[in-house]
């Protein structure tokens, strides 16, 4: 094109269109991360607010729940220990957070074996991180279907895990689910409380029941460790820290108690045994601390040919890590401010289980 060409027909040259759109994308991927990032910020900065709301409001409730145990000590009659409590809270918050307290009759009651209503066998509610998979594991040895046996097929675990009988068109029943999970996605069976489900479709309806329970602490810490070892938080793992394990602990137990969905992981341990009027719904509550014993009578009591459970995960607290080789953290790496969230979000799980609650990591030396 020579030189009386005009101007605007003259055509620019390749290099400089590349170098302009190569310019233009960059600034669209600048935009849109910077977006994302005040997105980010944003949500955690409402995330941290309405924890520390959380925080204080549960401390507010729990002054209103042991008030109205004092002033009701005297009382015999259980119903109208929860018609009063049920009253000062209601009027305090809405009434479906009803269901965070009106269990606490049972509060001064020791958990122990208690006469079945039923003959029809004995079954295994699975809480996470308390010995349910060596558990699974014995009564597999035995040919029998514990937990998640009955849905899956996991020929390592033993023989009496072979043949899933169990279907998976389960449903839950709306008015017996507490509010903070009726919106969430389901969770896994063998990890669901029983009394959850529909009772034209509850595998665990007519049957004697059994659970075990765990320390809230070490139960967490579990649940980290745990966690590690699956994919999809491999990296956080590679070069984790107990401040690593601290903000995982604090995190994932707000999120489950606000009801993002928890696969019965971080869930609290006291839904389990109790429905949502305070009854006790599991026959035999075994604790972990002393398993052997109790789950061996457990098993002479109903006359079933399974063995002590194997390697339990009382100390489940190393994991490979990436740059620092194993790291072994436990309930002493727990910081004040990760003890009060717990003191706080599983409240329930101390008060009920009868589990003494710590104030400060020393607590554990």
């Amino acid at each position: 094109m020579d030189a009386a060409t005009p101007p605007h027909q003259r055509q620019r040259p390749k290099g400089m269109i590349n170098i302009i759109a190569i310019t233009f994308c960059l600034c669209c991927i600048f935009v849109i991360l910077s977006l994302f990032v005040l997105d980010r910020l944003a949500r955690n900065s409402v995330q941290t607010h309405n924890n520390e709301n959380d925080l204080a409001g549960l401390d507010g409730r729990s002054t209103v729940v042991h008030s109205s145990l004092n002033s009701l000590s005297s009382h015999n009659n259980t119903s109208a220990i929860v018609s009063t409590i049920t009253t000062n809270i209601s009027n305090r918050r809405p009434v479906d957070d009803d269901f965070l307290f009106s269990s606490i009759p049972n509060l001064t009651k020791t958990l122990s074996h208690k006469p079945s209503r039923y003959t029809d066998g004995l079954e295994f509610i699975h809480i996470t991180k308390a010995a349910g998979s060596s558990i699974e594991a014995a009564a597999a040895h035995a040919g029998i279907k514990f937990g998640a046996c009955p849905w899956l097929k996991l020929e390592h675990v033993g023989p009496g895990c072979n043949d899933p009988d169990k279907g998976w068109d389960l449903e839950l029943n709306k008015t017996r689910t507490p509010y903070q999970w009726k919106g969430s996605r389901p969770i896994e069976h063998w990890h669901t409380p029983w009394h959850w489900f529909r009772d034209d479709h509850n595998p665990y309806q007519n049957k004697s029941l059994f659970t075990v329970v765990r320390n809230p602490y070490e139960r967490l810490v579990s649940e980290f460790f745990f966690s590690c070892k699956s994919t999809k938080y491999a990296l956080l793992c590679f070069d984790a820290t107990s401040e690593t394990m601290n903000n995982f602990i604090r995190t994932r137990s707000w999120a489950c108690l606000h009801g993002e969905r928890c696969m019965g992981h971080f869930l609290p341990q006291y839904v389990y045994v109790y429905d949502m009027e305070g009854n006790q719904v599991i026959d035999h509550v075994l604790r972990l601390e002393h398993l052997n014993e109790d789950f061996s009578a457990l098993m002479a009591l109903y006359d079933l040919p399974i063995g002590r459970p194997g390697k339990m995960n009382v100390r489940n607290n190393t994991v490979r890590t990436g740059a620092s080789g194993t790291l072994n953290l436990t309930v002493a790496n727990l910081t004040k401010k990760t003890i009060e969230v717990i003191n706080k979000v599983y409240d329930r799980d101390f008060a009920l289980l009868n589990y003494p609650k710590v104030a400060s990591p020393d607590d554990f030396l």
